[in-house]
């Protein structure tokens, strides 16, 4: 049951990766036409999704996990989709990144019972079969690893931010 107020947590991106998804995601609606993602948040990772009213307690935690963890590598496995509606990055999967999932392990907002971890980058307003243009693939080649370097938790929707925490020694772009 997907539900109309919640808030997420997010594994974030690093600088060179935002500016990377973002260069993506522009040549995406140069060729496709408006995008329906979420505008006004960064590229990440969603990590668990929780009721309101758990704003408090999440941020505790987020405060914590964030205090504890290190920033660390993801490797891209390309770009994939949902129904040919929402196109994203898949990471492999990593025990730091499985571990910093599991402090979040929550979907209060679809009610999956499997975790799936990705990057959205576009999502289109109907199925398109995606073809892609020689500058698309480029950028994808260039998108092969990333670091995170933090978490942030927003409410949807509308989307407002709420709290960000870096890992140690890192700043935000």
């Amino acid at each position: 049951m997907k539900r109309e107020k919640f808030i997420t947590v997010m594994a974030i991106f690093d600088g060179e990766t935002q500016k990377k998804l973002e260069d993506l995601n522009v040549l995406m609606k140069e060729k496709f036409g408006e995008d329906g993602k979420t505008q006004g948040i960064p590229y990440h990772i969603s990590l668990g999704s929780y009721a309101p009213e758990d704003t408090e307690m999440i941020v505790e935690r987020i405060k914590q996990v964030a205090g504890e963890t290190k920033s660390f590598p993801v490797i891209f496995e390309g770009l994939q989709h949902f129904g040919n509606v929402v196109r994203f990055i898949k990471p492999q999967m990593s025990e730091e990144l499985m571990n910093l999932h599991l402090h979040f392990d929550s979907d209060y907002a679809n009610g999956y019972s499997e975790w799936a971890a990705h990057a959205t980058v576009f999502i289109h307003k109907e199925p398109t079969e995606l073809e892609l243009t020689d500058a698309l693939q480029e950028k994808l080649e260039a998108l092969k690893e990333a670091r995170i370097v933090g978490i942030e938790l927003g409410e949807f929707f509308p989307a407002k931010f709420i709290v960000r925490e870096l890992f140690e020694g890192e700043e935000w772009c």
